[in-house]
């Protein structure tokens, strides 16, 4: 995702315990393809200028593990 100077985005970070991580990924896979996403890295983190989807992945994250949901303002 290309970010423009002073473009809020928003980030969820994840931690999903090893026992949870399966059931985590197909619900994760549903949402997705419900929204019509093509694709997104599967490294913990989604870094989003979509505040719904920001928010819909943290609930999801955090039924399965933790999560936080940050907002950022790219400067440069």
């Amino acid at each position: 995702m290309g970010v423009a100077a002073s473009e809020k985005v928003y980030i969820v970070d994840y931690d999903i315990p090893v026992e949870r991580r399966g059931a985590f990924y197909k619900a994760l896979e549903r949402l997705r393809k419900r929204l019509g996403i093509s694709s997104w890295s599967t490294q913990s983190v989604l870094i989003t200028d979509n505040y719904s989807l920001a928010v819909q992945v943290y609930r999801l994250a955090n039924r399965y593990g933790r999560a936080n949901l940050w907002r950022a303002e790219k400067i440069a």
